[in-house]
């Protein structure tokens, strides 16, 4: 089912916007060889793995992309998939510029928390730096960008509505990209606690898959001792007064 959208009103100042969160799942994994949101980790798919991680820091959930979506979706356990929508990418065949639009055009009151279904790495403390980040500046995305690179990380970060009008003009133009959009965009990037780093990891390839679990920033003693992980960890919002979750709790009580 597609999710339901909102009625435009830019009039609302941009840090008191809502934040709503997408997952998108899109492209052919042809390098994994076989659908990447569909993938294990820690007992759960990638997506699920994402959806649960994502769900205490934002107000909804969507999934965008296309019929390999709603396979994916489909395959998360019903608590988990309770009230999470879906979207189809706006164009076929775009690549993530094309998700993207896809939820910043859905809602117009809402600025959205974009990640890809191959990140299931993605910590709590990490969306919290990256939210924190937001709250601090205008802007019309909030990236992280890593050490050995200037240029932004298209995910995870955070589309302001501010940023739909780019986005869909570069989406209808050749060459067509996401980081060719974010270049034309007031973006705002910076580098994230070392602690968090793996968080902005992509899971492409059978080796990389193969490498996860093996994959560690620091020793989880060594976690203990780190001024940004405790910083960050302890103030994950409480998930029962999220929105997404009260309208869980509402559902499961009527039956």
């Amino acid at each position: 089912m597609i999710a339901p959208a909102c009625p435009q009103n830019d009039s609302a100042p941009r840090h008191h916007s809502r934040l709503s969160g997408a997952v998108l799942v899109g492209g052919a994994s042809r390098r994994m060889g076989r659908p990447k949101a569909q993938l294990l980790h820690q007992g759960r798919s990638f997506l699920e793995q994402i959806l649960v991680t994502l769900r205490p820091f934002v107000e909804r959930l969507v999934v965008v992309g296309g019929a390999s979506a709603q396979v994916a979706l489909r395959g998360v356990s019903p608590e988990t998939r309770a009230n999470v929508g879906w979207l189809p990418d706006v164009v076929d065949q775009a690549g993530p510029l094309a998700g993207v639009v896809a939820a910043l055009q859905h809602d117009h009151e809402c600025d959205w928390l974009c990640i890809a279904c191959d990140m299931p790495s993605i910590e709590p403390g990490a969306l919290r730096w990256l939210i924190d980040q937001y709250r601090r500046v205008d802007a019309d995305v909030v990236a992280a960008r890593m050490e050995e690179t200037t240029a932004p990380e298209p995910f995870p970060a955070i589309y302001a509505r501010t940023a739909l009008t780019s986005l869909r003009n570069v989406l209808l133009s050749q060459p067509r990209g996401l980081r060719r959009a974010m270049r034309e965009l007031n973006c705002f990037a910076q580098l994230p606690p070392v602690i968090f780093t793996n968080s902005w990891s992509n899971i492409n390839t059978p080796h990389d898959y193969s490498a996860l679990h093996k994959a560690m920033q620091c020793h989880t003693g060594e976690r203990d001792e780190c001024q940004a992980h405790r910083k960050y960890s302890n103030s994950v919002p409480d998930s029962s007064d999220n929105p997404v979750n009260r309208r869980t709790k509402q559902r499961s009580a009527r039956h």
